[in-house]
């Protein structure tokens, strides 16, 4: 198996990058997890499918989740599980 078809299978985006999720909580620290695609202007034309690659695995999840939750509750409050939930998924790559 040559490189570039090794990292297309750990990077691929069935079941959410469950397969780069294992591979990096498999790793002992530290270690570098992968936040996002590097500019398209550092790669040559010919490799135009780097388009195509995640734009990052913590950086969709953030996303995720300050945008599918409220930022204030019903009763006008701060919601402060959003906040935790922040939190508790930049963790992980400050762990590393």
């Amino acid at each position: 198996m040559n490189l570039y078809t090794s990292f297309e299978d750990i990077m691929t985006t069935q079941q959410n990058f469950s397969n780069y999720r294992e591979k990096l909580a498999a790793c002992t620290p530290p270690v570098v997890p992968y936040l996002g695609a590097s500019p398209p202007h550092l790669f040559s034309s010919t490799s135009w499918l780097i388009f195509f690659l995640p734009t990052g695995v913590y950086l969709k999840d953030m996303t995720f989740i300050y945008d599918g939750n409220l930022k204030y509750n019903e009763d006008g409050r701060i919601n402060f599980d959003l906040f935790n939930l922040v939190y508790e998924r930049w963790k992980v790559p400050e762990a590393l």
